[in-house]
């Protein structure tokens, strides 16, 4: 983790207001442009950028509850507080992250894309 602070590239301006929020800038390329009638950002989840202001409101809310839970989660938390977007989307369908942030914020619509069919699987009548 103390790695990804040192490489990772820092801002401290205020997360963009937006109406859409997607998490993993790597992946978010092609739905970027789904979206461009929306107000989107990405969220970096590799540890690219990290921003010092809302690190720093992150680690006090942190420390307000006591040192419950995870560092990560309030991070993040604060990035969704701090835009108020509507919808969260992500292409990892399997970001325990971001279903965290999901069950934290239950008032914002979040989605997670899958890739593909990964298994077979059987529902009903449509086996596959």
């Amino acid at each position: 983790m103390y790695g990804l602070f040192i490489t990772a590239t820092k801002t401290f301006s205020r997360p963009p207001i937006a109406d859409i929020a997607i998490f993993d800038t790597h992946t978010a390329a092609h739905l970027c442009k789904e979206l461009a009638q929306y107000a989107t950002f990405t969220v970096d989840m590799r540890g690219e950028s990290l921003n010092l202001r809302v690190l720093l409101k992150a680690v006090i809310s942190f420390l307000r509850r006591g040192g419950s839970g995870r560092l990560i989660m309030s991070y993040y938390s604060e990035i969704i507080r701090m835009s108020r977007v509507k919808i969260c989307i992500t292409n990892q369908d399997a970001n325990t992250i971001f279903f965290d942030l999901a069950r934290e914020h239950p008032s914002i619509r979040f989605i997670a894309l899958q890739q593909g069919l990964k298994d077979n699987i059987s529902i009903g009548y449509f086996d596959r």
